[in-house]
């Protein structure tokens, strides 16, 4: 479980695409997320969730696509401005079902949680180019503020 500070958060509807910072280490991420109780048009200003608010909750790369089998280093990088796309390198820890697996990664120091659109085979150590969406499972409903 990691804690995030708000930097900028965009709306659309019950989704959330918010620019964070990583309390403990600093780390820069857009991560997408769904705010269930709180149903707001794109120039509304969210009344849950504000800049300078914490969320608390886990990492994990949601709707992958593109991926395959590398000789790679970890490495992330989010080249989309204001978007939850991510390249990222990782590394099978275990296979949960043949839609997912947890993986070592550069974005997190626990292991995340990969959900693949598809069907995969991959098995432990196996490092995994991949290309998806950087989703935040929130833990605390409501936003911590300072």
């Amino acid at each position: 479980m990691g804690r995030y500070v708000i930097g900028e958060v965009n709306v659309d509807g019950y989704e959330r695409y918010a620019a964070v910072k990583g309390v403990e280490d600093g780390k820069k991420l857009i991560v997408h997320f769904l705010e269930y109780d709180e149903y707001i048009e794109s120039s509304v200003e969210s009344k849950k969730r504000r800049i300078g608010d914490i969320l608390e909750g886990e990492i994990a790369i949601g709707l992958v696509s593109v991926d395959k089998k590398v000789n790679a280093e970890l490495m992330h990088r989010q080249l989309i401005p204001i978007s939850s796309h991510i390249e990222a390198v990782v590394q099978v820890y275990r296979a949960l079902d043949d839609y997912s697996v947890l993986a070592f990664s550069s974005l997190a120091e626990d292991k995340i949680l990969v959900e693949f659109e598809h069907r995969v085979n991959y098995q432990n150590g196996d490092m995994v180019y991949l290309e998806g969406s950087l989703e935040f499972n929130l833990i605390v409903n409501e936003g911590i503020r300072l």
